[in-house]
């Protein structure tokens, strides 16, 4: 990775390590734990409800010059990955249509899920997209145009971005296609993946500094059998910090 502007975004998702990296220009589906790039998970037993219950994180970075950089404090998001496809752009304007399948975790009528945007290492400098998709009510809907340059503070793999849902909405069931405007294709074509996602929770803490959150401090939030668990992180200030990997630890428990 880069080094960080305020609220910049990025994917773990192609990152190895453990997990190992999830395929970055996945086929439209469902993932699941059983999705290469997704935490490890074992379903709860009959009965009983996964809860998460503690979350730690380290982030290390380097800082040339610099033996002591100063902590910046970082975001950590855990998400669940209800659906993913790649879509690679080859013309200027251009829409793909997905008519991806309806999530299956969750809350009811996908109430609560976020639709994001992966882009792959250095992909869309410039121009803009909309994704429509299927709302709480099962109807169409359309984003607000989202302007990649939002994106374009560096080269890195795996920046995101999130794209608000149509005023109104309060879910999103499935995506229906994503168009493309203004978007540069010389020399190369532009690839990325569209995400819905439903936050787990959030952990803020310092670069190179331990901290551990509990099932209090996280609300108990409740994670279903077969979630594609992974991890985004964000700046909360602009950083001259270069992140490059996270230790840390997940406990979820069952009840």
């Amino acid at each position: 990775m880069s080094a960080w502007n305020q609220g910049s975004t990025f994917s773990l998702w192609g990152y190895g390590g453990l997990p190992p990296a999830g395929n970055t220009n996945p086929s439209s589906a469902i993932p699941t734990s059983q999705t290469t790039g997704a935490l490890p998970l074992v379903d709860a037993a009959a009965g009983k409800q996964l809860y998460l219950g503690k979350i730690w994180a380290r982030q290390r970075y380097t800082y040339a010059g610099n033996p002591t950089p100063i902590p910046t404090r970082v975001a950590l998001r855990l998400y669940d990955r209800l659906y993913h496809a790649g879509v690679t752009f080859t013309s200027a304007n251009q829409t793909i249509t997905l008519n991806g399948p309806t999530v299956t975790r969750g809350l009811a009528n996908g109430v609560g899920n976020e639709v994001w945007f992966e882009a792959d290492t250095g992909a869309f400098p410039s121009g803009s997209a909309t994704i429509t998709y299927v709302n709480q009510n099962g109807s169409n809907s359309t984003t607000p145009s989202y302007n990649f340059g939002n994106l374009s503070g560096d080269s890195s793999g795996g920046r995101t971005a999130q794209f608000c849902r149509a005023s109104g909405d309060t879910g999103v069931q499935s995506i229906v296609s994503i168009a493309g405007a203004s978007l540069p294709t010389y020399p190369n074509t532009r690839q990325g993946t569209v995400l819905i996602l439903r936050e787990i929770a959030q952990y803020t803490y310092n670069f190179g500094e331990n901290e551990w959150l509990d099932a209090l401090d996280l609300g108990l939030p409740q994670i279903d059998n077969g979630s594609c668990l992974f991890l985004m992180t964000e700046a909360c200030v602009t950083s001259p910090q270069y992140p490059w990997g996270i230790t840390g630890r997940i406990e979820i428990y069952q009840q």
